[in-house]
């Protein structure tokens, strides 16, 4: 029983994130393709382990549109693309490292996973801001294993 609660209280907190991820999203999503990565000034670190494939995303500290990185997040979708859940991490200096994390293990059964990197300019530039972010982490990694 202590154990369903838990379950319970973990997938509220998820669902949440989600719908506050999606409120506060506002900024134009740029999806990344494994070719776009140097020219935009990000990187790309994958490693392949026994129990699934570890992806790490960074980026420059400053968009292209000179906004700063300010938000990471990791966000789960069903089959038809939509936000189902997820969660996101503000930084509030500008001494961090704009990178996100995540952990596909091989056992996933969800449609796709995405993560992104949120730049966000201040408040008389809103529309300049930009979302950076693998749209399907699975789909990311292999291809680049196939464009080597």
């Amino acid at each position: 029983m202590r154990q369903a609660i838990k379950a319970l209280f973990a997938a509220g907190v998820i669902l949440l994130s989600a719908a506050a991820v999606r409120a506060e999203g506002g900024v134009e999503a740029v999806w990344l393709a494994p070719s776009d990565l140097n020219e935009l000034g990000f990187s790309v670190e994958i490693v392949r382990e026994r129990a699934g494939i570890d992806l790490t995303l960074r980026g420059p500290r400053t968009g292209p549109n000179s906004c700063s990185a300010r938000r990471s997040g990791i966000v789960l979708l069903d089959v038809d693309g939509q936000e189902v859940a997820g969660g996101s991490t503000y930084w509030a200096v500008d001494s961090e490292e704009p990178r996100v994390h995540a952990f596909l293990g091989d056992g996933w059964r969800f449609p796709k996973m995405a993560v992104y990197l949120d730049y966000l300019c201040p408040a008389d530039r809103l529309a300049d801001g930009r979302r950076y972010g693998i749209r399907d982490v699975k789909a990311f990694v292999e291809a680049s294993e196939r464009d080597g």
